[in-house]
């Protein structure tokens, strides 16, 4: 009975921790929250089955009709049913985190980490950038706190359990599945090197368990092209054509985000000196934490070497060094007697001590400046579903625009969105030709040689190639392009970052015509 209160007291907690986060901010932290809630309400409206998705024209992702996302757009259709979907993006994020909390606790407490709740509660306050990532309404979230537990019950636990968070994780978040492969690979290896029998048993529970959760969705030949995409041809293009306008977390990581983590990493250096002198005063490590902590070390040096290429990494990093910390943090609870003089357990406790305080501080001081309000765009989107034709394609400069525009209005199609190299994938020439339009800065415009002087870009040309490559001889007229290419019947604009192109479309009486101007800096054109 105790035990149940117990279980009943920490989730609690938790519940009134994601509550508190969660209502930290006004807004969203991410505007894909707009896109995920929207999707999933198409699937409450036009049945599970249809995975078609024909509002980004431009894209992979219509032509060939899968959902990277499937089973996380299935998972949130019960939030569809509140009228106000903005309000269920809101009880969305709230669940997401108490389940990343609840995960990361039975993960944790599998493994025999001590205080496995206060652990959860660690890694969720240690920097402001995991708290924000951990409210988002996206699957990363719960494809982390899934991690956890494939890591942790792959080493103890049965091979069900393996199974259905596999299955799980692939489901509504298909194109993650080579994360969790790494963790079990590297904890397959640790058992081996230490002569421990592997569980066949398991491992064929964890495949079946990726393969089945590829399946259970429309189209899954198409979308294992869409994985391959977005994890192999994007990191392939993201430091040559998406390098201008690929999305912030896919990015290395300023000096200033490494120093808004700079509390996690202090938290593993001092992990890493706690072991050296736990080793130094001659303890072993019982097998079964000797495989967790270096599985778990080695994890968390892979995740630093993707912390560096893309920020967004910091998920898989605070996963890893929280477990490699709460493991070696517990070794203090299991070690031989007389191991610890009191001055030692003194520092040990104070280290703990420390850790909380810097998540309590976090907690109530964290600030969350980069949110977006979900009524962005709502007038030109509601302006553009009332009086345009149904299908009219708009374009716009930055994919960014996406969700918005989608969230309010299904009734028009849109050039691109999720991910810029959606458009690369589908078009080379296309995404060349919308990046020069794009472009404004001096250094950056479109130019080419003509009798040895370099020639400016005025706004309303562009090229269906790199900017270096383009020509007297390639050079296209931006209306043609729009009306011939983009099939566009409006052009969305905003003032801010696209004046050149802005200069061009009010210049341009013959073939543009301005329709629609409102406080948010908006302008719409119709193409004539």
């Amino acid at each position: 009975m105790k035990n149940w209160l117990r279980i009943l007291l920490i989730l609690t907690i938790f519940g009134g921790i994601s509550i508190y986060v969660n209502f930290k901010f006004q807004g969203m932290l991410d505007p894909d929250s707009l896109y995920h809630i929207r999707h999933a309400w198409i699937y409450q409206t036009n049945g599970i089955f249809d995975s078609s998705f024909p509002w980004t024209q431009f894209s992979v992702i219509r032509t060939m009709g899968a959902d990277l996302w499937y089973g996380f757009h299935i998972f949130l259709i019960p939030l569809t049913y509140i009228s106000d979907l903005v309000v269920a993006i809101k009880v969305a994020s709230i669940f997401i985190t108490f389940l990343v909390l609840v995960s990361f606790y039975a993960a944790f407490k599998n493994i025999y980490i001590k205080f496995p709740e206060l652990w959860a509660i660690i890694f969720l306050l240690s920097s402001s950038s995991i708290m924000a990532r951990m409210t988002m309404t996206r699957p990363h979230p719960l494809s982390l706190g899934l991690t956890a537990l494939i890591f942790s019950f792959f080493y103890k636990g049965p091979a069900t359990l393996v199974f259905v968070f596999s299955f799980i994780l692939s489901w509504i978040h298909s194109s993650i599945d080579w994360f969790p492969i790494i963790a079990v690979c590297v904890l397959i290896l640790f058992q081996w090197l230490n002569k421990q029998e592997v569980d066949i048993r398991k491992v064929i529970a964890f495949l079946a368990g990726i393969a089945t959760g590829l399946m259970a969705r429309p189209h899954p030949l198409a979308n294992l092209k869409l994985i391959y995409i977005q994890v192999v041809d994007l990191y392939l293009s993201k430091n040559h054509e998406l390098v201008q306008i690929i999305g912030a977390e896919l990015r290395p990581p300023t000096g200033e985000s490494v120093d808004a983590q700079m509390w996690l990493f202090i938290t593993l250096i001092s992990a890493l000196v706690y072991l050296g002198w736990y080793l130094y005063k001659k303890e072993s490590l019982d097998i079964n934490r000797k495989i967790t902590i270096l599985s778990s070390l080695t994890l968390t040096v892979f995740s630093i070497l993707m912390y560096i290429t893309a920020r967004r990494a910091i998920d898989q990093l605070g996963l890893f060094i929280t477990i490699f910390t709460g493991l070696v943090f517990s070794l203090f609870s299991s070690r031989k007697k007389g191991f610890l003089a009191a001055k030692e357990r003194s520092i040990t406790i104070l280290l703990f001590s420390l850790l909380l305080s810097i998540s309590a501080y976090n907690l109530i001081y964290a600030n969350f400046s980069s949110s977006h309000s979900p009524t962005k765009f709502k007038e030109s989107a509601l302006w553009l579903k009332e009086n345009t034709k149904e299908k009219d394609v708009v374009f716009y400069l930055s994919w960014s625009n996406f969700p918005f525009l989608f969230f309010w209005n299904q009734s028009n199609y849109y050039i691109n969105g999720m991910d810029p190299v959606f458009l690369l994938k589908y078009d080379r020439k296309l995404y060349w030709k919308l990046y020069n339009m794009a472009v404004n800065e001096d250094d950056k415009k479109l130019y080419w040689r003509l009798d040895n002087k370099a020639v400016g870009d005025m706004g309303g040309i562009t090229c269906g190639y790199d900017p270096k490559q383009c020509g007297p001889e390639n050079i296209e007229i931006v209306s043609n392009v729009l009306r011939n290419d983009f099939h566009a019947s409006y052009v969305f604009i905003t003032h801010k970052n696209q004046a050149r192109f802005l200069d061009y479309l009010q210049s341009d009486t013959e073939n543009f015509k301005k329709v629609y101007e409102e406080k948010e800096h908006v302008i719409i054109f119709k193409v004539l």
